[in-house]
């Protein structure tokens, strides 16, 4: 039994002492959640603007016959089936794609002006081959440092940016599948452990599948002066792919939000480590 009076240090022995964060600790942990917030903010503010002109397009589109008028007279007037029209559809497309905002129904008004239908495929996909690898190489290139300190701290983006060292091509492939901003697919991607290779690779897949669908549905569409007068989309596109559309995106994201959750774990069991560790 031991003395009472016996000192509690023992010869070789050192009491363990508790360790309190130091001053500089402290703040580089505070820099560290001031810069996660402001990604998540940057992350939304970008994601709001875009859901704002996305959605406002739409409802205008939708609900407005002046608009769609104007719409198709604008691409009518300027477009003739020469070299011309060719050089003023492409440069077009090629400023939705740089600004972020490539939407599928452009495509579908692009194959309905634009005859015959590998004229206008090969056009489109030229288009967005060009100005995709821009965006892309301009951010691996010249900003990657710049786009990772303004991002690294977002969730979301850590998510892809952990995922894609381990899988570049399946995640690249995740990314052309789900509704996100263009941006998002292009100047972001830039950061991620992607070669220049496996970013032509999966993209020319991907815009070789998904163009070519819109396009078609363009070239086939004979309702399209039917929709500017009602404005009704299964005009030009028949319910039931509009349904397959839908699906296909819900599936998407909800995989996309279960790796987000495994990584999001991941990290939290390191954090974890890490503090036993310094115990």
């Amino acid at each position: 039994m031991l003395n009472q009076y016996e000192p509690l240090e023992q010869p070789g022995v050192a009491l363990s002492i508790t360790e309190y964060p130091t001053k500089s600790e402290i703040q580089e942990v505070v820099s560290k959640e001031k810069q996660s917030h402001l990604s998540d903010i940057l992350l939304l503010l970008i994601i709001i603007f875009y859901l704002i002109v996305v959605i406002s397009f739409f409802v205008v589109l939708g609900t407005s016959q002046e608009f769609r008028q104007f719409l198709f007279d604008f691409f009518n007037d300027n477009y003739e089936n020469d070299v011309h029209g060719l050089i003023y559809i492409g440069a077009f497309e090629f400023l939705l794609i740089i600004t972020g905002f490539d939407i599928f129904l452009m495509d579908i008004l692009f194959g309905f002006f634009i005859r015959p239908y590998l004229t206008a495929f090969g056009l489109l996909f030229a288009t967005k081959m060009a100005g995709k690898f821009l965006c892309f190489a301009l951010v691996k290139y010249c900003f990657r440092e710049e786009i990772y300190q303004a991002f690294k701290g977002n969730i979301f983006f850590k998510t892809f940016y952990i995922a894609a060292k381990i899988n570049p091509i399946k995640i690249l492939a995740i990314l052309q599948l789900i509704t996100l901003p263009t941006a998002f697919k292009t100047y972001v991607v830039g950061v991620f452990a992607v070669s220049t290779q496996q970013y032509l690779i999966v993209t020319s897949i991907s815009n070789f599948i998904w163009t070519g669908f819109w396009v078609h549905v363009g070239v086939q569409a004979k309702n399209v002066k039917t929709f500017i007068e009602t404005g009704k989309s299964s005009d030009i596109m028949p319910l039931q792919i509009q349904m397959i559309i839908l699906i296909g995106g819900i599936c998407a994201l909800g995989y996309l939000l279960k790796l987000t959750n495994q990584v999001y774990q991941a990290i939290v069991q390191e954090v974890h480590g890490l503090e036993k560790n310094i115990k």
